[in-house]
């Protein structure tokens, strides 16, 4: 895997050009799109003179908006900042500092850089350069931003995706339960593995009949899920019509006997729980 996740994205954009990269709901975006879509994004943020040594805030709802977004911002040189906005469903991003950002990307703006479809040569760019700032918290409890390179991105991406042995023909489905960090690793593991990104829908913990019918929908292998929501899809009916689920890596607590043998019983799954 390149050190520099856009470049290996680049290779599945060649191999599978109109595969699915990106599901959320009814809207979806494959890799030739993608491609396209944040080129456009990264042209005009190089134009507007926010490349290398910018940082550019992501101000949208998790969604195909928010990956085009991410990947021009990328492209161009620059790195990014998840941040809160008002009546955004943003769980686990940063609360905005103005002193942080040198521009505030929302889904409005990515809609009209990608309507320019320009598209000009990029930016170099090397895995020692910043990709993503994040803020954290002192002893004293003041807050500051810390960058991290493409290069230790790259390798906890890598991480997430021998984790979960991801392939082309994996589709992942993030719930939005989980926090910033975890929900980067996911997304471009599967984007660097040739396979489909699928967002649940907003407090999916509390929508297990939403959850079930993504997986049906978008044909999900992979689930990263806690206890307590995991219980609730069991729960359903439904459940055991999710025959793609290949793996279920179980997040925040162990699952009990009780639990394990329900899923087995609706499901032919393999159950990964790092605490028991």
């Amino acid at each position: 895997m390149r050190a520099v996740l856009f470049k290996e994205f680049a290779t599945r954009v060649t191999e599978s050009p109109n595969a699915v990269a990106v599901a959320c709901g009814t809207e979806q975006i494959g890799y030739a799109a993608l491609d396209r879509a944040s080129d456009a994004v990264a042209t005009v943020l190089l134009t507007e003179g926010y490349g290398a040594g910018s940082v550019v805030g992501t101000a949208m709802a998790r969604g195909v908006g928010l990956i085009v977004g991410i990947l021009g911002i990328w492209k161009a040189g620059a790195a990014m900042l998840p941040i809160r906005s008002r009546g955004v469903d943003a769980a686990g991003m940063e609360n905005r500092t103005d002193a942080d950002v040198d521009l505030v990307l929302d889904e409005p703006l990515v809609r009209a850089y990608v309507a320019l479809g320009v598209r000009v040569p990029l930016a170099p760019v090397e895995p020692g350069d910043a990709a993503y700032v994040r803020r954290t918290y002192n002893s004293d409890g003041r807050s500051k931003a810390v960058a991290l390179d493409h290069r230790r991105i790259a390798g906890r991406v890598r991480v997430t995706a021998e984790g979960y042995r991801l392939g082309a023909a994996d589709g992942l489905l993030h719930l939005t339960s989980g926090d910033s960090h975890t929900f980067f690793w996911e997304v471009f593991a599967s984007l660097v593995t040739g396979g489909r990104f699928v967002f649940d829908a907003p407090r999916a913990a509390q929508d297990p009949v939403g959850t079930i019918d993504s997986v049906l929908r978008h044909q999900v292998t992979v689930l990263r899920v806690v206890p307590d929501a995991l219980r609730q899809l069991v729960a359903q009916p439904s459940f055991g019509s999710c025959t793609s689920l290949r793996l279920l890596f179980i997040m925040g607590g162990p699952v009990d006997a009780e639990l394990r043998r329900r899923v087995l019983a609706e499901l032919n799954v393999e159950l990964v729980c790092p605490r028991g």
